[in-house]
């Protein structure tokens, strides 16, 4: 039982820590930093109150006319799926179990395929490629099933994308291989195994990791390029995957342009240690809408317009900007930091 003199103490050692940490933001951030009421901070507090990861609305704007409940009850039966059963390995169980269930389906797809007509299996092995080349286009968007049913973030599913798209390669290789030994030479065919080979090259780790705008680039014309050809070629696998991904692209840009909102101003502060601020000010009567942990994509034109990169917000989602800080460690950060040293 306390008494009420150790209840008196705890309040002048509360009162003291809450001086402490407003004057350090005080020191640290003068710009942006206003000092609140006790009563304000109170409010903040309750409107700020945190609830847990399955209790959240939604998680992804496409998919926020599904109930509360369904993410709840998706988050139990996903959980054991989400475990880690080796140290060294970065993959959960249920991405384990996906690997071995899609490299099934390919293998019995091909089986399937060749069997039914052995005397053709050049075109076979064309079909399962064009089977294989709409999955990859597919598993490129990011309102996905495996999202939706399993909650696998975009960035996981990018593994199955590259998957497939290999696979896509290789059976178009031995697709044009067979063929070629037939004598049947397509020049779509040609351009088509051409443009899949080359969109590998151009996706390579370290070309990708050092070079992403011309990665991004070459990666976007050559799509183009196999869609076309995918057409004269007569693939129609890989043209009801590329229509997917298109459907995804324009519901992203549909739900862009219904969630925008229009600000009054960005800065960017330089910060000691190499960090740079990032406060977004909305326009009076606007709000953008956030919870705590998720992060935003963000492109900075000045620094380079082809590349959006991932930033957790950094404030809490009562607050009236969008305040992002991130450190100086790649070309883009080193980029971004010394355009602020010169501007200001």
């Amino acid at each position: 039982i306390e008494s009420n003199k150790d209840k008196k103490i705890d309040k002048k050692n509360e009162k003291r820590e809450e001086n402490r940490k407003f004057e350090m933001l005080e020191k640290y951030y003068p710009k942006s930093f206003e000092k609140v009421s006790r009563e304000k901070l109170e409010k903040w507090n309750k409107e700020g109150a945190w609830k847990p990861y399955e209790h959240l609305e939604y998680e992804s704007a496409f998919f926020s006319f599904l109930p509360n409940c369904f993410f709840k009850l998706r988050n139990l039966i996903s959980r054991p799926f989400t475990f880690h059963l080796f140290k060294c390995c970065q993959l959960s169980v249920g991405e384990i179990l996906l690997i071995f269930l899609e490299i099934a389906l390919v293998a019995s797809l091909g089986s399937v395929l060749i069997l039914s007509d052995l005397e053709n299996r050049g075109e076979a092995m064309g079909e399962l490629s064009s089977i294989l080349l709409g999955i990859s286009f597919a598993s490129s968007g990011k309102n996905l099933l495996p999202h939706l049913l399993l909650g696998m973030p975009w960035e996981r599913q990018v593994m199955f994308h590259k998957f497939n798209a290999f696979a896509a390669i290789a059976c178009g290789a031995a697709h044009g291989i067979i063929e070629g030994l037939g004598r049947h030479n397509s020049l779509s065919g040609l351009i088509l195994a051409s443009s899949m080979g080359a969109i590998i090259i151009f996706s390579f780790v370290y070309l990708r990791r050092y070079c992403y705008s011309l990665f991004y680039i070459m990666h976007l014309l050559i799509v183009v390029v196999i869609i076309v050809y995918s057409i004269f070629h007569e693939a129609p696998g890989g043209l009801i995957g590329a229509g997917v991904w298109i459907f995804d692209i324009l519901v992203r840009v549909i739900l862009i342009a219904r969630i925008a909102f229009k600000t009054q101003k960005t800065e960017l502060f330089a910060m000691p240690g190499g960090i740079v601020r990032v406060e977004v000010t909305p326009k009076r009567g606007k709000k953008f809408y956030f919870r705590g942990g998720q992060y935003v994509f963000i492109c900075i034109p000045k620094a380079q317009i082809w590349e959006f990169h991932p930033i957790s917000v950094s404030n809490c989602s009562f607050d009236e900007k969008i305040v992002l800080h991130f450190k100086k460690v790649g070309p883009w950060t080193k980029k971004v930091c010394r355009l602020v040293e010169k501007l200001g």
